[in-house]
């Protein structure tokens, strides 16, 4: 598919992410000595779906087209006709083999879930360890650039959040197999629940990826730091160790705070060097 084609298939956010000079992207960490290792070592954790909290994951309902697969074998039984139940099996055929394609498909995708915000008030008490953990700036164009030299198929997706699941009929669902891959990956992988809403979450669908692993990025993908609210001062200056004896002197440090007239965080840049 050529650029303008997918161009076309992004949301208003998309294109204008991807149109600036600066993209970053953001990860809170909760688990310091876990995730300061992974960052000392340049490496990023991409779980495939089975590995993602969110019981949902990518899950498309089917109770429209078995509905449907009901409703024709039994005007096949009542109406005894030849054609009728040749078109009953053939419609039931299509039907398995489309799921089987899409479960091999959403089987060999890793997800790497990043947010629009550093300073999202609930994203620090969710993931990050109730502010005592940090949050990681990334490139998100040296990210992209980095899975495709290794070979890795990689789209990112704004992901849109909704009350209602994926019900397709057994056209829709047909269809959805046979669509673009790019409109295939938005339908399973960039939809959830309202109830994850706050979490304005950006992803990264990488192909093939068969199960969760760590893939090693280059040292610039990594532009800043930011230290949560309730950071103890041993572990800011585990970071802080962390950060000096990664080589990249361009990593900016933060401290994040709460401004003293509203609920709103701010942050504070730390000159360590």
């Amino acid at each position: 598919m050529d650029e303008e084609a997918l161009k076309e298939q992004l949301t208003d956010w998309e294109r204008d992410f991807f149109s600036r000079d600066i993209q970053l992207l953001y990860k809170y960490r909760g688990n310091i000595y876990r995730d300061l290792l992974a960052l000392k070592n340049y490496q990023l954790f991409i779980p495939t779906k089975d590995g993602l909290n969110d019981p949902n994951e990518s899950c498309v309902s089917l109770k429209r087209i078995y509905e449907e697969l009901e409703y024709n074998r039994r005007v096949a039984v009542e109406n005894p006709i030849v054609s009728l139940k040749e078109q009953a099996a053939s419609l039931e055929k299509q039907i398995s083999a489309t799921t089987n394609m899409l479960n091999m498909m959403v089987d060999s995708v890793g997800i790497f879930s990043v947010s629009k915000r550093y300073d999202s008030e609930c994203m620090w008490s969710y993931y990050a360890n109730g502010h005592k953990g940090f949050c990681i700036e990334y490139d998100a164009k040296i990210l992209r650039n980095c899975f495709k030299d290794k070979n890795i198929f990689t789209n990112n997706f704004e992901v849109k959040y909704s009350n209602e699941r994926m019900t397709p009929d057994s056209d829709e669902f047909m269809l959805l197999a046979k669509s673009n891959p790019i409109d295939t990956l938005k339908g399973i992988f960039a939809s959830k629940s309202k109830s994850w809403e706050q979490e304005e979450e950006v992803r990264y669908t990488l192909q093939p990826i068969k199960e969760s692993q760590y893939i090693d990025i280059p040292d610039n993908a990594v532009t800043g730091i930011y230290i949560g609210a309730r950071c103890s001062d041993f572990d800011k200056n585990l970071i802080l160790k962390t950060i000096k004896s990664m080589g990249n002197c361009n990593i900016k440090l933060y401290q994040m705070k709460f401004k003293e007239d509203s609920f709103d965080m701010d942050s504070e840049e730390i000159i360590y060097k």
